[in-house]
């Protein structure tokens, strides 16, 4: 390009240098924003990691409460990250946590049983499970589409990523998500603390709780 060479901008007629200061310019102030802006990735990130992020939920095992609409629509949920960190997580709210079976994959449950808690499986038949010390029992709510602790057991609290506190996507059902604790004849043994930090704050052992007459239990 020789100086007298001519570009078009808009409808002024600029030079070959014109153009190239036109452009040193921009980048000059692409450099200044993203200067700007830097500092803050590292803030972010941490934030992401730690205290609160996005996932969209997937599958049909926590249908009605996400994905209602069919499994082609997946929900977006807020994770709540910090209150997983430091065990804030009680009986009868949504979690995200690694698969117990597989650590590459993420399920979204409910929890049902804390620490020191007697559960009735969904089939009638099964023997009553006491939560050992650690470990949680989580469900889907569509129990006809779901895999859980039904199928393996309770899982380590350490598996949990994130509690669930509200659904950002679609707008229509847009909301906090709220805790739904099992009835009574599904949790037949409340051991009396709210959260896992709380169990994990206790003796099992000497755990006091609300005991509902049951048969034999099954120890996991």
């Amino acid at each position: 390009w020789s100086d007298d060479a001519v570009c078009f901008v808009g409808r002024h007629i600029c030079t070959a240098t014109e153009t190239a200061l036109m452009w040193q310019e921009m980048a000059h102030r692409a450099l200044l924003h993203a200067g700007r802006v830097a500092p803050w990735i590292p803030v972010w990130a941490c934030l992401e990691h730690y205290v609160l992020s996005f996932k969209l939920v997937d599958g049909r095992s926590m249908q009605p409460t996400f994905n209602s609409r069919g499994r082609q629509f997946n929900d977006l949920a807020v994770l709540d990250k910090w209150s997983a960190r430091q065990l804030k997580v009680s009986r009868g709210e949504v979690v995200v946590l690694r698969s117990p079976n597989n650590p590459k994959e993420w399920l979204t449950k409910r929890v049902i049983g804390l620490p020191g808690d007697c559960v009735r499986p969904r089939d009638a038949s099964a023997s009553q499970v006491h939560v050992p010390r650690g470990h949680i029992w989580v469900e889907g709510d569509n129990e006809h589409a779901s895999r859980d602790s039904n199928h393996f057991g309770a899982v380590p609290a350490a598996l949990i990523e994130a509690r669930i506190c509200y659904k950002a996507w679609p707008l229509s059902e847009s909301g906090r998500v709220g805790a739904r604790e099992a009835d009574r004849d599904r949790l037949v043994y409340r051991a009396h603390c709210e959260t896992i930090a709380g169990a994990a704050a206790r003796s099992m052992g000497t755990l006091p709780g609300t005991f509902y007459p049951a048969g034999d239990l099954e120890w996991i």
